[in-house]
């Protein structure tokens, strides 16, 4: 009986311990050579990946976050946000599509607020690098034309053919048949195909400047997450028409959700793209920290006025764009979701092959603080296409973030 008792006061001291470290412990302490790499995370295959294969339903929760224990008895820290996390994991169940993936990112440390995800087939949808990135691949181009041609939002394009065709007979330019004039920042709202082709085509040696922006914008690259991240892969063309294919959205180029997230928010905070982050810490069973993440942004970025003007071609998407149906409630009074601050946003639809299905992107800001980032494959109807359902993480955001505001006024009323 007292050996009973004498463990039970035992275990609850060690929680009270690791409480109190992820409170009051100012940084890491500086003990044993141990490093974050030395508990090999960073496989799919290993103990970690266990560890997100019970994601997006943890349920271990301490001191607001949830964790799970490694091998060695360690907790690892999760940043999400469990209420955010539960309400968004239920828009994500309840939309008919065969795979969906949403998520938040706090757009300054890169740290996940929410994953919410579901898939009869891919392991981690939100991780999964083999979605088509569709029309988002428009921001690398932009950002190469501003930087390579000076091209500004308001400039304007000269192009024949629809908005969504793209072939053969209307991607080079001619004086005489380009009859059709559209700024570039209405074309990155309407998604105008024609335009961001010529954009790629006019850029100064195509191939060797499309693929450095795509490396800026993290393609092509091992980002030093501390979980499994899928590499988003950017096959660039040589020849004209390719390139500007590839310029418009319709090249060979993979894209995550946790991926895209980032490039909203470097695009969100002046061209530094945050280095995406789902671990926040690591706490021994003794309450030593052993890893603590510090919010890293990667080593290639745009300059800042590149990022603004790119984002400020974003601004019109989802007001007579190709969100404006998706967004139209919204924007209506009545709807109970405040929209006094500017949401950029960019669409993206392909059918891809990694899963199989037409795969519809949502990429825009919840605040100005934090990005959003959706994809759906095999959507059973309109309104399970991505914008829609980036609607939906808004008014749900939205509503999360004042009833915890409202929590933490009583809290401080006390």
């Amino acid at each position: 009986m007292v050996k009973r008792v004498f463990r039970q006061l035992a275990g609850q001291l060690a929680i009270g311990v690791l409480a109190a470290c992820l409170y009051t412990c100012p940084r890491p302490v500086e003990a044993a050579p141990v490093s974050f790499e030395n508990f090999d995370y960073h496989s799919a295959e290993d103990e970690f990946g266990q560890i997100l294969s019970r994601i997006p339903a943890p349920q271990k929760k301490l001191a607001g976050l949830y964790y799970e224990k490694d091998k060695a008895g360690n907790y690892v820290f999760l940043s999400l946000e469990p209420k955010l996390q539960s309400r968004l994991q239920r828009v994500a169940q309840s939309t008919p599509a065969s795979h969906v993936a949403v998520v938040v990112m706090d757009a300054s440390s890169g740290k996940i607020r929410a994953i919410a995800e579901k898939s009869p087939t891919v392991k981690h949808p939100a991780f999964h690098a083999g979605y088509p990135a569709a029309s988002l691949f428009k921001l690398v181009t932009m950002a190469a034309s501003v930087e390579a041609n000076g091209t500004k939002s308001y400039s304007s394009v000269n192009f024949r053919g629809g908005d969504y065709t793209l072939s053969r007979a209307n991607y080079n330019p001619s004086q005489k048949w380009d009859r059709r004039i559209m700024t570039v920042k209405e074309a990155m709202a309407k998604s105008c195909n024609p335009v961001f082709g010529r954009l790629a085509f006019s850029l100064p040696r195509p191939n060797t400047t499309l693929s450095l922006y795509a490396k800026v914008f993290g393609f092509n690259m091992d980002w030093d997450t501390n979980f499994p991240l899928s590499r988003s892969q950017a096959s660039i063309p040589t020849n004209d028409y390719e390139i500007s294919r590839t310029g418009a959205g319709f090249g060979q180029v993979g894209l995550s959700p946790v991926h895209a997230a980032s490039i909203m928010s470097g695009l969100l905070k002046k061209g530094s793209f945050p280095v995406p982050a789902l671990v926040e810490k690591v706490i021994s069973a003794s309450g030593e920290i052993l890893y603590r993440e510090r919010g890293e942004v990667k080593k290639l970025s745009l300059d800042p006025r590149t990022a603004s003007e790119v984002l400020g071609s974003m601004r019109d998407t989802t007001i007579l764009g190709t969100a404006k149906r998706a967004f139209r409630r919204l924007y209506s009074r009545g709807s109970g979701v405040s929209l006094d601050f500017p949401i950029y946003a960019k669409t993206g639809t392909l059918t891809g092959s990694s899963p199989r299905g037409l795969t519809t992107w949502f990429i825009a800001n919840l605040d100005a603080d934090t990005a959003l980032a959706v994809v759906t494959v095999d959507a059973k109807v309109r309104s399970a296409r991505a914008p829609y359902i980036g609607a939906r993480v808004l008014e749900q955001y939205q509503s999360y973030m004042n009833s915890s505001a409202k929590v933490d006024l009583a809290y401080r009323s006390k």
